[in-house]
């Protein structure tokens, strides 16, 4: 098939682009990885880290620009002694957005401009809430020593969804896989249901050849935005910090175990989805040789995620988001990609010893960087020299605050405002 050949060429064109990187003897490890000084963290909801036990604190769906603790960014910002440490990752994330941060030629895509990403996300941002960042991200990124850029499975994730919704209703794919996203989430009340309803027709979509075929073209339109944005957003980073160092981090699959039908052993999608991911990856391994010595690659492929069962509503409770473990998986094969350093910690798990201080400055109590100006990215316990410790939110001391809060690896209680 036309298709099939042109996933192929694809592929295998993106592949010979990739020079071939075995594990060198200058790998390091979490205790001999080089220090940065300034990291960010670019991603999606899989480095804000959406689920893990310090996100679900906050109650509710979309927490943004916190650090989060067992996520792979504050693991990785741990392991490279990064004093200062940007968490810029946001749920529902696509590279599309990233790219209007960096690039100003780019106001985003059709689903951007008509709130449909918005609202297939369940997202609070558009692309003109997305555009007002961004001095805040080129800033970050240019005062950065490095830098991880994780993205690409929601540029997947809900066209594929959307496809196979329509196609089980009947009806003809648009030329336009952004327009079969909003033909799709019209058809519903709410996001979950739209999604829950794309579920229960995997089963039955594909098992028809037919089907399987205009899937797979509808996803193919949706990898080939994706890797033009992202080779907007790489060089978009690079024309705000030249001397940056980015790790690029890989996209699994997180529906290529789903078995169809389900319990059948048969994972068909996973199996015609792989050409595509594989392009993908290799399209960002691709810049080692672009950018030697300041572009790394990490495969993280096999991420243990929450849930691989293959779903038939959202009762199923699918969660393609790491676990616990799998937020440390990443970590090490990001720290496994870059160069060696010296001067390494012996422990490395986080402790109270690690906590910020608190002191009072022009916007009172709160934790401040070297410059003084307060550090709003900062959520959790900060102590004063008697080892005290207090709570801290967005970077100011919260008074009023009183309940339970996990940082530094233990729960803590906090009455007004003072851990007990």
């Amino acid at each position: 098939m036309k298709l099939s050949k042109r996933l192929l060429s694809l592929a295998l064109a993106l592949v010979m682009m990739c020079s071939v990187l075995a594990v060198s003897a200058s790998a390091a490890s979490k205790t001999t990885v080089k220090r940065y000084k300034t990291y960010t963290a670019l991603g999606d909801s899989i480095g804000a880290g959406f689920s893990m036990p310090d996100y679900e604190k906050y109650n509710r769906l979309i927490v943004v620009k916190q650090r989060i603790e067992g996520a792979y960014p504050s693991i990785v910002a741990d392991y490279v002694q990064a004093k200062t440490f940007y968490p810029l990752c946001q749920p529902g994330f696509r590279t599309a957005e990233l790219r209007i941060l960096f690039d100003d030629s780019f106001d985003g895509d059709s689903m951007d401009k008509d709130g449909t990403w918005q609202k297939a996300a369940g997202t609070p941002y558009d692309a003109d809430d997305v555009k007002a960042q961004r001095a805040e991200y080129r800033k970050k990124v240019a005062a950065s020593d490095l830098v991880t850029l994780e993205c690409g499975l929601n540029d997947t994730y809900h066209p594929l969804l959307a496809a196979v919704y329509k196609i089980n209703q009947g009806k003809a794919l648009s030329d336009d896989y952004q327009d079969d996203v909003y033909d799709w989430l019209s058809d519903f009340g709410t996001v979950g249901e739209a999604v829950a309803a794309a579920y229960a027709a995997i089963p039955y979509v594909l098992t028809a050849p037919q089907s399987v075929y205009y899937l797979m073209e509808a996803l193919y339109k949706s990898f080939t935005d994706m890797i033009k944005n992202y080779d907007a957003v790489v060089k978009g980073i690079y024309e705000c910090n030249p001397d940056v160092t980015i790790v690029a981090v890989s996209t699994y699959a997180p529906f290529g175990d789903w078995e169809i039908p389900p319990g059948s052993g048969i994972k068909l999608l996973g199996g015609l989805l792989e050409p595509l991911y594989l392009a993908m990856n290799s399209k960002k391994e691709s810049y080692v040789d672009e950018y030697p010595g300041k572009y790394y690659y990490a495969d993280i492929t096999d991420t243990e995620v929450r849930s691989n069962k293959t779903p038939s509503s959202l009762s199923e409770g699918f969660d393609p988001h790491p676990t616990i473990k799998g937020h440390r998986m990443i970590a090490n094969h990001i720290v496994e990609a870059l160069p060696k350093g010296s001067n390494r910690k012996k422990n490395w798990s986080r402790s109270a010893s690690d906590m910020p201080t608190l002191t009072k400055g022009s916007s009172g109590w709160g934790t401040y960087l070297d410059d003084g100006t307060l550090n709003t990215t900062y959520t959790g316990l900060a102590k004063i020299k008697s080892g005290k410790m207090y709570y801290v939110k967005n970077g100011k001391w919260k008074k009023s605050f009183s309940g339970k809060v996990y940082t530094y690896a233990k729960t803590y209680t906090v009455k007004n405002g003072v851990a007990q």
